[in-house]
This record gives structure tokens, sequence and C-alpha cells, in this order.
């Protein structure tokens, strides 16, 4: 897997339209990754979608044993955010784990009705895009 483009200090990896990028992290001998996830196809720009956000988040927390979490960033689109021990993981694994991640959770998003759904699915916007794509 190669970088498909670097924004700002971040290198993203393209998985199937949906930008990630990872963060390896090591404190007092425990060792994780967190793995950035932005949906494309998702714009949530309006407080009662950020506030389904918020209530999707808790139920998701509360059933699995994978530290997840929502996050939109300044933009309005939708980030979402897995914790993994990186020393089990293999890529192979990895790879998969995301795409099955960012395929539910879309999914997950659109039928409870968070955000405006994009036709586009493009993740870096031309200057005439600027704002419209998820």
């Amino acid at each position: 897997m190669r970088p498909s483009f670097v924004e700002g200090n971040k290198t993203f990896f393209d998985f199937a339209g949906n930008p990630v990028y990872l963060v390896a992290i090591e404190n007092e001998g425990v060792h994780w990754v967190d793995i950035f996830m932005r949906l494309t196809g998702i714009r949530a720009d309006r407080l009662d979608w950020a506030r389904k956000l918020l209530k999707d988040n808790r139920e998701m927390a509360s059933a699995t044993p994978i530290p997840s979490w929502f996050a939109i960033d300044n933009e309005g689109r939708v980030v979402f955010v897995n914790r993994l021990d990186w020393r089990h993981t293999s890529a192979e694994v990895l790879e998969d784990h995301i795409r099955r991640a960012t395929d539910e959770m879309r999914k997950a998003l659109i039928e409870d009705g968070v955000g405006n759904i994009l036709a586009q699915r493009h993740h870096r916007p031309t200057q005439n895009q600027q704002g419209r794509i998820g």
C-alpha cells in the first residue's frame, strides 16, 4: 500500500475512496495505532446531525471492545477513529478492518439519517468544489 496524498503533516492512504491516516502510539510500554478514517460521501454540518453522531458514538462504544469514536472536522466531514493494538495486527488484517469499518459506518450513518449524502465520492476537492465534497 502506498500513500495516496499528503495533507499538512499527514500522509493519507486511499481505501475505496476513503482517506485514512494512521498514528502509532506508545505510552508506558503499551502500543497501539489510532486509525483515522474520513468517511466520504457524508457531510455532517448541522447541530442535529452532530447530536446524532454523539448518540451513535455512545451506542457504538458500549457495543464493542475496540475503542472507537466519531468526530466532525472543520469542513463538516465525518471522521471515524478506531484504536487497535498494532503488535498483533498484520497489514492484511488492518486493511480488511479499515475497509469493513468504513463501509459499515457509512451505511449505518446513512440509515440513521446523519448528514448530507453527497453524490460525489472524491476526497480531494478542487478549488471550485471546496466545501462540497466529504
